[in-house]
């Protein structure tokens, strides 16, 4: 036969009040696990909104940007267009033009001053190397004197004195051997002789060729 005890047990103060510090201590474990899940959840979703929020400012700030810029173009005709265009180009090629005709005397100038130098060649393009081998490398320019350079146009003229024919012959192929003179032909040759006798005489030339710019 089964006996049911229906008399109530006593409870001593000790296992009271460690009954009641477990419940204290199993509902600290609760909330401080739900603060802290809390705590996470919020962090992560300000996490995200703050990055969210810093992408979004920098597109606005990148269209901000483009918007200006399309602010300032204008939208031209095409008619228009070529025309502007048309205008540049001829200001381009003017300049450029001005802009040779300047510089290129002198650098015919420096040419001519190289090829009557001592031991100096005349400036020679690749395709011309063979020209070189033509020219006397023991030619002494000492002995032509300049007197005279006009330009006018692309064509220039040389006026001066050499001690013989020989000379003004050397000198021109230097000037034909040139990337800067085309053509190079004489054009006047006459003999100065020496009134006293004493001295040899002298041979005026003058020598025509084209600049090439």
């Amino acid at each position: 036969m089964i006996r049911i005890n229906l008399v109530s047990q006593k409870v001593t103060p000790n296992q009271k009040k460690g009954q009641q510090n477990l419940l204290i201590g199993v509902i600290m474990v609760i909330l401080t696990a739900g603060g802290c899940f809390y705590h996470y959840t919020y962090m992560l979703d300000r996490s995200v909104i703050e990055k969210n929020r810093k992408i979004a400012n920098q597109y606005m700030s990148q269209l901000g940007v483009l918007q200006r810029k399309l602010a300032k173009i204008k939208v031209v005709p095409a008619a228009e267009k070529k025309k502007l265009q048309d205008q540049y180009t001829k200001k381009y090629t003017t300049v450029t033009r001005i802009e040779k005709i300047r510089s290129n005397p002198v650098f015919a100038l420096l040419e001519v001053s190289r090829i009557l130098s001592q031991g100096q060649f005349p400036t020679i393009e690749k395709a011309n190397a063979k020209a070189r081998l033509e020219l006397d490398i023991n030619w002494d320019p000492s002995q032509v004197f300049l007197s005279k350079i006009s330009e006018v146009g692309r064509e220039v003229e040389l006026w001066g004195k050499a001690k013989s024919h020989y000379d003004i012959s050397e000198l021109t192929k230097r000037l034909r051997a040139s990337a800067y003179f085309r053509k190079p032909e004489i054009v006047e040759s006459k003999v100065f002789e020496d009134r006293d006798k004493t001295g040899p005489s002298e041979i005026q030339f003058k020598i025509r060729a084209i600049m090439v710019y």
